[in-house]
């Protein structure tokens, strides 16, 4: 079987599986698709890495979702002070 005919397969293996049943499986360890996750970068990560952690997260779209250039603080830790 040729690489592209697997592509399909696979794509349309992940259309049939709807979300619930992918996170019962993971849930259940019982083959899921894909494993649902988040991923969270913590403020003090931000402020040591900055500019590199927003290329990182630009580059990866699928894992990071929706990210604009810029939209971080990269120095707020969401603590008022003086």
């Amino acid at each position: 079987m040729g690489i592209r005919k697997e592509i399909e397969i696979v794509r349309l293996r992940l259309v049939l599986m709807n979300i619930r049943e992918n996170f019962l499986r993971a849930a259940e360890m019982n083959g899921p698709e894909w494993i649902p996750c988040n991923v969270v970068i913590s403020p003090p990560v931000w402020s040591k890495y900055r500019e590199r952690m927003e290329d990182l997260v630009l580059r990866h779209p699928r894992i990071f979702g929706e990210y604009k250039k810029g939209s971080v603080r990269f120095d707020d830790f969401g603590v008022s002070g003086e």
